[in-house]
């Protein structure tokens, strides 16, 4: 038997021409999301549309299981739902609403706030902070598409003034990180590329190279303004340092960081170190797609369905 065939489960996904996603709009969204059924059909394309294989012994051979949501192994019998090993496990949140609010959260620019997001769809404000540390675990970056197109970096700090601090300061208890994106021409004027952004210790050439490592690839033209960590970091990677002249030299940046900021803002008037870069993580995913950003939503849903649940909503 195969999961195509299985009850006729699956139902395909909105295609353009060239047979790829192109996401939804909320329009879209509510009709071809008005059930529950519906949404466990989605999942059920997305767990096991390109075939079966136990999660247990790795058979490829089932049959039906306890209800049509399941698929029993024909080797071991274990009987495996839509939603086991994935981020929807033991999710007691309404799958509908669930799949509305995940909508939301992947499609909105504005930053959205646990609070906000309980008022909004009438749940519990602990099962909406849940729901939420489960979509940024979900908005995670696969790492595929490192920077690679004329790359700027700089460093900035999240946090309220420090008296006395000014700079690069080593005692500052501000969160720090490290910013890079693509400065590309569009239609003659530069614009922002993708981009990422990684919480650091402190502003030293060792803890600034992993970002150049895991998100820049090797050969990219990068600039950076005239701080000495960088130095070192300028024999491995093709660098040019010149003066920030106050930012003038990278407005780019300087927009990014500011949008960033903003963005934290509208979540929480402060956001410790310990979850910044699940947040960084939050606002690149929807960044990074903001040429398309209709499929992000497709995207989180993969995510949550490849992904081994962490947190259980109540």
């Amino acid at each position: 038997m195969s999961v195509a065939c299985y009850g006729k489960l699956t139902k395909p996904l909105k295609e353009n021409s060239k047979g790829m996603f192109k996401g939804l709009s909320i329009y879209e969204f509510r009709k071809q999301f008005s059930t529950t059924d519906d949404c466990l059909v989605y999942l059920f394309e997305k767990k096991w549309g390109n075939g079966y294989q136990c999660s247990k012994c790795g058979h490829n051979k089932f049959h039906k299981g306890r209800t049509k949501w399941y698929l029993r192994c024909a080797k071991c019998k274990y009987d495996e739902s839509v939603k086991s090993n994935t981020l929807f496990h033991k999710m007691k949140l309404p799958i509908l609403k669930a799949f509305e609010i995940m909508f939301t959260l992947s499609n909105r620019k504005k930053g959205m706030s646990t609070l906000e997001i309980a008022r909004t769809f009438d749940v519990n404000p602990d099962t909406a902070s849940l729901l939420r540390k489960k979509v940024q675990q979900g908005m995670f970056s696969s790492g595929k598409n490192k920077l690679s197109k004329n790359v700027h970096v700089d460093e900035f700090a999240v946090g309220g003034k420090e008296k006395g601090k000014q700079g690069r300061s080593l005692t500052s208890k501000k969160v720090k990180v490290i910013l890079g994106c693509e400065v590309v021409k569009h239609k003659g004027k530069n614009t922002l590329g993708n981009a990422y952004a990684q919480v650091i210790k402190n502003y030293s050439a060792e803890e600034l190279l992993p970002f150049f490592e895991e998100k820049i690839e090797k050969g990219t033209k990068i600039k950076t303004d005239k701080w000495t960590s960088y130095q070192p970091i300028s024999k491995l990677f093709d660098i040019e340092q010149i003066k920030s002249e106050g930012g003038v030299n990278f407005k780019e940046l300087n927009t990014l960081t500011m949008l960033i900021k903003g963005w934290l803002r509208g979540i929480h008037h402060h956001v410790s170190k310990d979850h910044m870069q699940k947040y960084l993580d939050e606002f690149f995913f929807k960044f990074n797609r903001k040429a398309h950003p209709k499929v992000s939503f497709n995207k989180l849903i993969e995510n949550f369905m490849n992904s081994k649940p962490q947190y259980l909503l109540t």
